[in-house]
């Protein structure tokens, strides 16, 4: 009769993942306002290489954080493409009087806000680089002989190597 040798199970090695105990929400909160990986995990109080990790083992997690992203991107084009076109917005003021120190809507004042030359140009350049992109052609002609103009200040200045060894030493000195 031959005796059959239990294998011991598989641990675990490293520390128990903390993935289970995260608050998620707080973490897709974080990613929806722009923060990277090394930020988030900074504020979970793990490592870039944990959150890294749990994007892999994890592809729902992972998903979760791309849709906030999206999100937080999508926001800012939407604010960018305002921001090229010009809008209007309203402008409430507020005071307090004399009788009654709670502020109260005195006035209410539609304003507009100019296109801005910047954001457009960068939208432009940005999503059209082939017409937009700013090019600096620049041709040279021409012959430059560096041989000639060496030779020309040496005889003109009479540049010897001892006049240089002399000038050298000068310099330490």
């Amino acid at each position: 009769m031959s005796k059959v040798k239990a294998t011991p199970e598989k641990r675990a090695r490293g520390q128990p993942s903390k993935f289970d105990k995260i608050n998620k929400e707080l973490v897709f909160n974080l990613y929806e306002s722009g923060l990277t990986d090394k930020q988030v995990a900074k504020i979970i109080k793990v490592t870039v290489t944990t959150v890294q990790n749990w994007k892999i083992a994890h592809p729902n997690f992972f998903d979760s954080i791309k849709d906030s992203r999206k999100y937080s991107d999508g926001a800012v084009v939407a604010s960018l493409y305002k921001r090229c076109l010009g809008f209007e917005y309203k402008e409430t003021t507020r005071e307090a009087s004399k009788d009654d120190p709670k502020l109260k809507i005195t006035k209410v004042v539609t304003k507009f806000m100019p296109p801005d030359v910047g954001a457009a140009f960068g939208w432009l350049y940005n999503r059209q680089p082939e017409d937009w992109k700013q090019r600096k052609h620049v041709e040279v002609t021409g012959d430059v002989k560096y041989m000639h103009f060496f030779e020309e200040m040496v005889t003109k200045h009479q540049f010897t190597p001892e006049r240089l060894k002399a000038h050298a030493n000068q310099s330490r000195n």
